[in-house]
This record gives C-alpha cells, sequence and structure tokens, in this order.
C-alpha cells in the first residue's frame, strides 16, 4: 500500500470518523456522541436508550448483560462502527456469552457458524485450540461445524461469530466490531449546544481535515454534516494490487509475512469505501469486472504454464496444486471483496464471487488441460490393471475435482469457502 494511500485512510479513520485509540475517557477519547451517551458527563437527551457508556478508571466502557464490561476502543460514526476489547483478553469467552439479540448492536464483519468443542486429549488440525478456554486436563477447539466430531470430545455450542481462520493471517482474529443500524443521525450536541468533554477538540479535527484533505488521488466532498475525502479509482486500485500480489506470493509458497488483522481490513475497508461513494465515485461495477479479471490474470499467467509443462502423474498432481490454490485465492478475495457480495450481487442478480472464482477456473483450466487429465487418468487406472502401485489417493482427488465441477459451477459453493451474506445497502 502506498505512502499516500495509507496516510489518507489513516487520517479518514482516525479524524474524519472521530474513531479514537485507547479508550481513555479522562482525555476525551473516544469522541462520544449521538446515539451514544457517557452517564454522568452528558444530557439524557444527547444519548439514547442502550447505548449509554461508563468511565472507570479512566477508561471508557460498555456492560452487556450477558457478558460484563468491554473497554471501548473506537467510534466511527460515519460508518457505524463500535471497536471493542476485551479486558479479560479472550474474545472466544465473549463470543460464547455476548447476546447482541439483547442489544441494539450487530457483528459488523461478516459472520460465520463455528463449534467449540471441549476434548479430553489434545487434537492435530483442523482443530484450532483456544488456550484461553482450555485447561491442564482439556481442552477446546473451533471447528467447522461439518467436520466430525472425534470420539474424545463433545460439543458446548455452535453459534455465528465473526471469525475466519487461515493460516495467512498471522494472529487469527479480528477485533470485537459492532454496528448499528438505529435511524436519525442527527447529532443532537449540535442542535443542543456542544457538550462534548474537550469543545476544542472538534475545531482541531477540522483544521486536520483541511490540511490534509489535497493528498494526492483524493478530493474533498462537501455535505451539510462533514468533509469527508473520496478514494479515486487509480489510487484506490492499485492499493487493491498491491495486496492482490502480496496474496499471490503467499499462495505460491513465496517467502512473505502473513497477513495481519489490520492489513486485511485495510484491503476490505478500501472496497467498501469504494463502493459506497456517491456517484461518479461509486466503483462496484468496476471493482466486480476486476475481480474477474485478477482470476484471469492468475490462472493464464501462473497456473496453466505449470500445468502445461507437466504430463502423466505429474500433471494430475499439479493438477490438484492448482485447484488447492485456487480455493484459497477465491477465498481470500472474497473477504477482500466481500462487500460486493452483499449488496451489488444482491442488487444486479449477477453471479456471485464465489461463482465468478470457480468459474474462471473450469473455463479456463478446465478448457485447457481437460483432454491431457483424462489421458492420465486412464494410464493410471492402466497402471493398476498391469498390477503397478499408484497413487490412488491422487486419483480420487482428481475425480472429485471433476465430478464436483459441474455441480460448483451451477451453485458457486465448493467446499472450503467463506460465508455469504446478504442485506439492504446502507443509505
Amino acid at each position: 500500500m502506498s505512502a499516500s494511500i495509507f496516510f489518507i485512510l489513516f487520517f479518514t479513520s482516525v479524524f474524519l470518523d472521530i474513531e479514537a485509540s485507547h479508550g481513555n475517557c479522562t482525555d476525551g477519547t473516544p469522541d462520544i456522541r449521538f446515539p451514544f451517551q457517557l452517564r454522568g458527563h452528558q444530557r439524557q437527551h444527547c444519548g439514547h436508550t442502550g447505548y449509554e457508556l461508563d468511565c472507570k478508571n479512566g477508561t471508557t466502557i460498555i456492560h452487556f448483560p450477558s457478558y460484563g464490561d468491554l473497554v471501548v476502543k473506537s467510534i466511527s460514526y460515519d460508518i457505524k462502527k463500535l471497536d471493542l476489547i476485551d479486558p479479560k483478553n479472550c474474545v472466544h469467552e465473549v463470543y460464547l456469552n455476548l447476546n447482541l439479540s439483547l442489544t441494539p448492536f450487530q457483528y459488523y464483519h461478516a459472520v460465520k457458524e463455528y463449534s467449540y468443542l471441549n476434548c479430553s486429549v489434545r487434537s492435530s488440525p483442523p482443530l484450532t485450540e483456544v488456550p484461553c478456554l482450555s485447561g491442564s486436563d482439556y481442552h477446546v477447539y473451533t471447528v467447522d461445524p461439518s467436520l466430525a466430531v472425534p470420539d474424545s470430545c463433545s460439543v458446548v455450542k455452535t453459534i455465528p461469530i465473526p471469525f475466519m481462520y487461515s493460516p495467512y493471517l498471522s494472529d487469527n482474529s479480528f477485533s470485537l466490531g459492532l454496528t448499528w443500524s438505529l435511524l436519525g443521525h442527527e447529532d443532537c450536541e449540535a442542535k443542543q449546544g456542544q457538550s462534548s468533554l474537550h469543545p476544542k477538540r472538534e475545531q482541531q479535527t477540522e483544521c486536520l481535515i483541511m490540511a490534509h484533505a489535497k493528498v494526492e488521488g483524493y478530493q474533498t466532498l462537501s455535505s451539510t454534516t462533514t468533509k469527508r475525502q473520496v478514494i479515486e479509482w487509480d489510487q484506490g486500485w492499485e492499493s487493491m494490487q498491491k495486496g492482490i500480489a502480496r496474496l499471490k506470493r503467499i499462495v505460491e509458497g513465496l517467502p512473505e509475512p502473513k497477513f495481519s488483522s489490520e492489513e486485511y481490513m485495510m484491503l476490505y475497508t478500501t472496497i467498501y469505501t469504494m463502493c459506497i461513494q456517491d456517484p461518479p465515485y461509486e466503483y462496484s461495477q468496476q471493482l466486480y469486472k476486476k475481480y474477474q479479471e485478477t482470476f484471469e490474470e492468475y490462472i493464464t499467467s501462473t497456473l496453466l504454464p505449470s500445468l502445461k509443462e507437466k504430463q502423466d502423474e505429474f500433471l494430475l498432481q499439479e493438477f490438484v496444486k492448482s485447484w488447492a490454490k485456487q480455493k484459497v485465492m477465491v477465498r481470500w478475495l472474497l473477504r477482500f471483496f466481500h462487500y460486493l457480495d452483499r449488496f451489488y450481487i444482491a442488487e444486479r442478480s449477477v453471479p456471485g464471487l464465489n461463482e465468478v472464482g470457480f468459474n474462471c477456473f473450469q473455463d479456463l483450466v478446465y478448457r485447457e488441460v481437460n483432454a491431457n487429465v483424462r489421458v492420465a487418468i486412464i494410464g493410471l487406472i492402466n497402471k493398476e490393471r498391469e498390477g503397478e502401485q499408484i497413487d490412488r489417493a491422487l486419483l480420487k482427488n482428481v475425480i472429485d475435482i471433476f465430478r464436483g465441477g459441474h455441480s460448483n459451477r451451477r451453485t458457486g459453493n465448493p467446499n472450503q469457502t467463506a460465508p455469504n451474506q446478504t442485506g439492504k445497502k446502507p443509505s
């Protein structure tokens, strides 16, 4: 990500969206405005029921009856995002106990169901242990609900959580991000007179916005309530290209650091912002086209050359590897471009992101190597008939890929892909 892109996104999130860190209410961070209110510091009419915050030991906290206190790290009013921190440092305990149906909030990020298992013995992958919930004589794991439960384990709970596991994400976690859907975004402080803890802070913020509004690639748009900066196409797509290039290097096994949660969310936020901007800066259609072109370029420049230089059993091995790489690419690019799946695709009735990614593989790879792969399969079967030992697991994998290809093309839902989420585009 270029320095200018990072610079603008940083100041957009920190100053424009009023996203403050540390949650230290003694120095006025985070900025608390409608619909939130800080008990004992603001007028009651400047908040809304269910959005009450407290200041304890200099820290801003919010209390949830089903769990307890969570620290308010930041509040982004522009995108309606409340970032929280668990003071117990065990986000899984929050997921297990937090009942959002009793609150006005929902998870900000896409959710997927996971099962929590309590096992009497330590298990091996694909089970992912949760150290903060495990003990010396028992081990807690999170798994996809479709996986068979080992005999030594029992299911504790199956719940939807905003949590996707992958070896390509360095810390395997997201912050606790919540959103709200309360109508009526007017800031009552603007009507009743400014009552924030630090009146000069908004003036300082405005100065910072104006000072950095002319950074290359961005324009300042005026509205009745705020000035917000826009990601233009060239700069936004350049940022995404760098992230995609890094993903390709990781998938190909080249030395490359894993994505951190912050890096992943920066890419997701870039797509999100480019999709929700007002015309002519709303780029959903262009991003959808680039999503497909990204797969076409990856397949033709990377996967196909490796396949075309292989024959016989080596071709089958490379074919299985290529399919595995494509699944990883689809899973991660779907995460980056997930906002398209939530709104643009639902509105336009076009193929979903899963379907686009796997159709590219079927259209480009199957077309090129279908005949040679079939010859290699028959050759392997003939070897076994002649009494030679063959790799039956390899043969089964190849056949399964071919059989699954047609159903995957219709459903766009191969195994181990990220979830889809639909909804209405916010106004």
